[in-house]
């Protein structure tokens, strides 16, 4: 996510270039969780499901709480 911060300036003038930085976002956590963690890549998967069903509800659960 910091790359991707980092990154954010040079990716707004490429045309699609926060779709770029969000799958970019996506191989790199992808591969950082199985080379940590040491696991298969149904594991690795699941592991990344579980994140992103977690900060979608952190998300949306912060949006109700400010409105």
């Amino acid at each position: 996510m910091a790359l991707r911060e980092l990154l954010s300036p040079a990716l707004a003038w490429l045309p699609f270039g926060g779709i770029v930085a969000a799958i970019g976002q996506v191989v790199l956590f992808f591969v950082l969780l199985g080379m940590f963690f040491d696991l298969d890549e149904s594991d690795t998967w699941y592991c990344l499901a579980v994140v992103f069903v977690i900060s979608v509800a952190v998300h949306l659960g912060w949006a109700y709480l400010i409105k």
